[in-house]
């Protein structure tokens, strides 16, 4: 770990303490020591891509890979599972007017309801970030995302009769298999059923529909349902190849302020390096020069030097007043 971490450290400009914090949280989530190697380079390319501090792509980015139930025994299966985690949550992001951090942070409150209602994570991560486009982040984003996808599939009393009365119903939200369709599918049919409402009609039935918490989130993703669809495509394809967040480190760590930060993580190696094989020398010569002044002959050389230093300081003393 050390080693991959001090190689990382200077690749990606990010301190060693920084890497090995990481690693600690990662190993705590119940990681093996490959895995959590396996997943950290991709998280350090998803920190200098989009710009956000590593410990904070560690946390939202396994946070969100396990709700989504991609954590895996594999050290390769969980590279590239970590990989798509954090390429798909990074272009989502980038694309819209959120950032990880705050995608991370709607992530908690709506991956798991998301995950058990059959959606994947790059339609979700779409979704926050449409939210977000339209004044709707973070915590505000998760909690309306989590309501509306709940209130789909286990409608009220008055929420069926809503949907009734623009001629949908639960049975148009599920595929033949009996799976959810996609949320562009959804609230594109809720927005083209809903055309010819009135805003303030439009207002009642998505309180209807989504209460309070999740009305104005529903209301944001059927009015959007295209541009969540036409996102939604882009972000499924960021992890191919390298990934979207390789290429984007890559041509990030060419700037000034990283290129700094690179030379300093490389001069702070350098320093560990020098400190690790000085350290046990300087640490027994300072032991044995304890025991050499605790001695008696010790005690008389201290002396005896102490007088010379007195001698010294009084004749300089003599010689610049004279």
């Amino acid at each position: 770990m050390q080693s991959e971490g001090k190689r990382m450290s200077v690749e990606y400009g990010v301190a060693q303490s920084k890497i090995a914090d990481g690693y600690q949280e990662l190993v705590k989530r119940g990681y093996s020591s490959e895995q959590a190697l396996g997943s950290m380079k991709t998280m350090l390319q998803g920190a200098r891509a989009s710009g956000d501090d590593f410990t904070d792509v560690v946390h939202n980015s396994t946070a969100a890979l396990e709700s989504f139930g991609k954590k895996t025994d594999s050290v390769t299966g969980m590279a590239k599972n970590t990989k798509v985690v954090v390429n798909q949550m990074a272009f989502a992001a980038d694309a819209t007017a959120t950032d990880f951090k705050s995608m991370g942070i709607a992530m908690e409150y709506t991956g798991a309801t998301a995950h058990q209602s059959g959606l994947s994570l790059s339609e979700t991560a779409s979704a926050i970030g449409v939210l977000s486009n339209n004044g709707l982040e973070a915590d505000k984003a998760g909690t309306g995302l989590r309501k509306a996808i709940s209130s789909l599939q286990s409608p009220t009393k008055n929420a069926t009769e809503a949907l009734n009365g623009i001629g949908l119903s639960t049975k148009d939200f599920v595929d033949k298999s009996g799976k959810m369709k996609s949320m562009t599918e959804i609230f594109g049919m809720l927005n083209q059923h809903t055309e010819k409402l009135s805003k303030f009609q439009k207002g009642q039935l998505f309180h209807a529909l989504f209460g309070a918490t999740g009305e104005q989130a529903g209301a944001i993703l059927s009015s959007n349902a295209k541009d969540l669809g036409e996102l939604n495509k882009k972000v499924e394809e960021s992890a191919k190849g390298q990934g979207y967040v390789a290429d984007l480190a890559k041509k990030n760590m060419g700037s000034v302020k990283n290129e700094l930060a690179q030379f300093k993580e490389a001069g702070n190696a350098a320093l560990i390096m020098i400190g690790k094989e000085m350290l046990p020398v300087l640490r027994e010569a300072s032991v044995q020069l304890v025991k050499t002044f605790d001695s008696k002959e010790g005690q008389k050389g201290l002396r005896t030097l102490a007088h010379g230093v007195g001698f010294l300081a009084k004749s300089t003393a003599d010689f610049v007043g004279f």
